[in-house]
């Protein structure tokens, strides 16, 4: 199977399975108890939570554990609800995939704040985000990199502009950590969420980042064991840090595999041939697609390594069918970015995703049953 759907989920490597599996041979639950294989576990867990950290050159205590990246942005909007009155506003982009949208929206409801659109160009991307901040705005959420246009956004200018405002700025970083150096510090955003299954690690686990400041603004947006620090029949008192949002018992084992998928990531193959590779797919896919005259979504010269495209005439659905009947696997959908469809007048496109191990002769693969699509249609319908 030709696998471009990396952009969904990555596969998981033997490197990331093997250290799992050590961490299961001697498993325990974390931060509870004193025998050699709880200790163990916490260890290998608050180890995997260092690793994450300096992934992306972080403090230890900024980065709290969660499900995936729609839970980190869940969390931070409801950890920020209180700091919201009627008449703020939050500014999100044309892009976002629900999980930095509808979060946002429901923040909005609950407070009666205004949210705010920023709308992309015909590039697919957002030359003046400063028109769309203003004395009102608490708020700005963007995606590091889109999931449909593969847009890369300007992460610093975007945070400079905000920061002159005094708005917190909260990154989707889903779609671009496996795939360029995540820097948080020169980044300077407020919030950073990301999830394991796109770099490499298991589902179920997933990152907040939080400066620190900040961070311990937030209200827990889930209460008991594990983030509290005294308690009584009829009150509680938690720590103001990063134990505050990690309530219950944790994806121990995911989390273990994330800290080893960042050792794979840096160590095993090295962020310059990553990215090295990942350009020239990127470059080669884009121009042999134009070849065969598809329509291609977004323009931007600045992308990560994916790309969405129509076949004239054809539902995506079906592209993707006829595609997976030749062992490619794409996606096909609106991504969960249904705003973003609706804006461009589809209701679906196919997106190729590519990573380092997918190879130049795979996307020939992928160009010649694309142009048998039509063909393959009449033939049935024959």
């Amino acid at each position: 199977m030709i696998y471009f759907d990396h952009a969904a989920s990555t596969c998981i490597p033997d490197y990331v399975w093997d250290v799992m599996r050590e961490a299961n041979d001697e498993y325990g639950n974390v931060h509870r108890g004193i025998h050699r294989y709880a200790e163990k576990t916490t260890a290998r867990y608050e180890t995997a939570r260092a690793k994450v950290a300096n992934f992306i050159n972080a403090e230890t205590d900024e980065v709290v554990f969660t499900s995936g990246t729609t839970e980190s942005i869940n969390m931070v909007a409801r950890g920020l609800e209180r700091y919201l009155k009627p008449g703020d506003e939050i500014a999100v982009t044309e892009m976002e995939h629900h999980s930095n949208l509808v979060p946002w929206q429901e923040l909005a409801n609950r407070t009666y704040a205004v949210l705010q659109t920023i709308p992309i160009d015909e590039k697919g991307e957002i030359p003046n985000v400063s028109n769309y901040l203003n004395d009102r705005t608490r708020i700005l959420a963007f995606p590091v990199v889109s999931n449909v246009l593969g847009t890369h956004n300007p992460v610093g200018h975007f945070v400079k502009v905000a920061a002159e405002r005094g708005v917190i700025t909260v990154a989707d970083a889903a779609q671009s950590v496996a795939h360029m150096p995540t820097d948080v510090k020169q980044m300077g955003v407020d919030f950073l969420a990301f999830s394991g299954h796109k770099m490499y690690a298991p589902s179920g686990v997933g990152v907040l980042y939080g400066r620190r400041d900040q961070l311990n603004r937030l209200e827990p947006m889930c209460y008991g064991g594990g983030m509290v620090s005294h308690v009584t029949q009829r009150s509680c008192v938690h720590p103001i840090n990063h134990k505050m949002l990690e309530a219950g018992t944790p994806p121990i084992l995911p989390a273990i595999g994330l800290g080893a998928a960042t050792d794979y990531i840096r160590f095993e193959q090295g962020w310059n041939r990553i990215q090295a590779i990942e350009k020239d797919l990127l470059a080669y896919a884009r121009l042999w697609l134009d070849s065969i005259e598809v329509k291609i979504l977004g323009q931007s010269e600045y992308c990560g390594p994916l790309i969405s495209f129509n076949v004239d005439g054809v539902h995506p659905h079906d592209v993707a069918a006829i595609l997976d009947e030749h062992g490619i696997a794409v996606r096909a959908g609106h991504h969960c970015a249904q705003p973003l469809h609706t804006k461009l007048g589809l209701n679906a496109s196919v997106r190729a995703s590519f990573n380092f191990t997918n190879m130049p002769f795979e996307i020939n693969d992928m160009i010649d049953a694309l142009v048998r699509v039509p063909d393959f249609l009449n033939r049935r319908k024959s």
